[in-house]
Formats: structure tokens, sequence, C-alpha cells
């Protein structure tokens, strides 16, 4: 089995529920684990134009008492993009230090309805933040649609007939097996290629454990659910956005110990990335050894080709 980063990943939406919320901060305050809030969650709480301190305060409750514990994670594209540059899977870079210390600092002044000077200065700069990042980034409906339908032709290459789309429905081990295919694992890395690296960082990134090859693959799965439940064409684009910042919450939570959410779809999806991803580095990392000179990614596809069934 993988090791994962020590980490219990918070989903925004588990905050405020005092059944998953509890267990949680007990297993992290009993293994020494660090609560992670990733940069979505905090801005899903900071979106609204008048509301924000009000959700945050709310939503953060819980962790007052136990803020020690507590570090904001970095973004996942400043990850990738940190993969690209060093070639080096980003697993040892996902919390932010120059933010979590500031952070605990505001979960304690939340004790003050005034609050103090890191929520004073978190006032001066919110609606510069919501219009420059949080619009800018995330909420582009659109567009975050088409990325989720950008996969239909793919999905459709594998599964062309309903009846193909009923079976691996209902069959999890369907499900992975088309999502560890490697042509599937050659889109990554072609992305990877034209986002600059050079081509034997790409196929280490690709093939291996990394934010890259995990975000790709919860961007697949996650398209992939929508694609059998015949819902890619009616998606309705503000639900598409969830779905493309519940892809960020996969991504880190499939990485890490744990990914505290209430969503079913999304705790599933987050297994079946971790399934992938177990299978992909073991058979690399197999084919790897076997050739250290080589070129181990065509390896890896010629050693676990799969044929899509018709």
């Amino acid at each position: 089995m993988l090791l994962t980063a020590p980490f219990i990943v918070l989903d925004q939406n588990a905050l405020r529920k005092p059944d998953l919320m509890g267990p949680a901060i007990e297993r992290a305050y009993r293994s020494g684990a660090h609560l992670l809030i990733l940069d979505i969650a905090v801005l899903e709480m900071m979106k609204h134009p008048s509301r924000w301190e009000e959700t945050a305060r709310h939503s953060l409750a819980s962790l007052v008492g136990y803020r020690e514990q507590v570090s904001i994670g970095r973004g996942v594209p400043a990850l990738m993009k940190e993969e690209r540059t060093t070639g080096v899977p980003a697993l040892g870079s996902l919390i932010d230090q120059e933010l979590s210390a500031p952070f605990r600092e505001l979960l304690a002044e939340f004790q003050n309805p005034a609050g103090g000077p890191y929520l004073a200065y978190l006032r001066s700069r919110i609606a510069d933040t919501q219009k420059r990042i949080i619009e800018a980034q995330y909420l582009q409906h659109d567009v975050n649609k088409r990325t989720l339908q950008g996969f239909r032709d793919i999905w459709k290459a594998f599964l062309p007939h309903s009846a193909d789309r009923k079976r691996v429905r209902e069959n999890t081990d369907d499900q992975l097996r088309i999502l560890v295919h490697p042509t599937l694992t050659r889109q990554v890395e072609q992305l990877l290629l034209e986002g600059g690296h050079r081509v034997r960082h790409a196929q280490r990134i690709a093939f291996d454990r990394s934010v890259s090859s995990h975000w790709m693959l919860a961007l697949l799965a996650t398209s992939f659910r929508w694609f059998l439940d015949q819902g890619l064409d009616t998606l309705a684009a503000p639900k598409a956005t969830n779905e493309i910042i519940d892809v960020d919450y996969i991504t880190i939570g499939s990485l890490c110990s744990e990914l505290i959410s209430k969503e079913t779809n999304v705790n599933e999806t987050v297994a079946l990335v971790r399934a992938a991803a177990e299978i992909r580095s073991a058979v690399f990392s197999m084919v790897d050894s076997e050739i250290p000179d080589g070129d181990a990614a065509s390896r890896f596809r010629r050693h676990c080709e799969l044929t899509p069934r018709s």
C-alpha cells in the first residue's frame, strides 16, 4: 500500500458537521496529524460578498481550540507548477507554511467578536480577493462544464453502448480497470509535455504518485461518473463548477491519510483514485527498476495494455 501524507483534509462541507469533525479532530489529536484546510475551502467560505465573515466564523468554530494542528494547504495549481519546474512530485510541499501561522492567529481572533489585526487586514482585502482570485480561478461555470464534457469522446471509445455503461456503472472493478488504462496516462503525459516538462520529467510525474497525476485521475474519474450516469450533456454549468472544486479535494485527499467530506460521490471517487494510483505506481516502479536507463513509460504501456470492451 502506498504511503500517504499525514494530514486529515477537511472538505468545507464537513466543517459544520459535529458527527464528522469530532472524530476527525480526535484522530488528529491522538496521532499528531495536521488538520489540513485547502485553499479552495477558504475560498468557498469567503466567496459571499457580505456574509463571508459570518460563514467563516461558523465554519471554523470547531477548530479554534485545536488551531495549533491546523494548516493551510497550497493550491493545486501551485503544486503542479512546482512539479513542472522540478520534475519531482510535490508531496513534501502540501502545506503553505507562509499562510498557516497567520491563519492560526485568525482562528484565535475569531473568539473575539471584534477580531484583531489579522481579521482587520482580511476585511480590508476581501473585496479585491473575491474579484481577483475567487471569481477568476473557480467560478467560470461554462469553462468548467466544457472541461468535464471534453472527456466524452474518450469514454465513448471505451464504452460505446449503453449496456456497457450500465455494466460498468455497477462494477467498481471495471471502473478501476478503465481508469488505469495506459491511454489515459498518456493524456497526463501529453498535458505535462505541453506544459513545458522535459520528456523524462513528464513520464515520471505522469506515471508516479504526484499531485499532477492525482489531479488528472480525479478529473477523469469525475467526468467518468457523469458519463456513466448519462449526465454530461445535461450537467448544469454551476454544478460543473462544484465538481471541479471537488476535484481539488479529491486530488489532495487521495494523497493524504484521510479526506473528511459529507459527499458520498467525493468519498467514493477518492477511494477509486487511490486504488488507481496504487496500481499505476506499482507497475511503473517494477518496470522502471528493471530498466533504470530505459523508457519505463513505454514498458508500462506494453506491460498493462488492456483492450477496451465493445
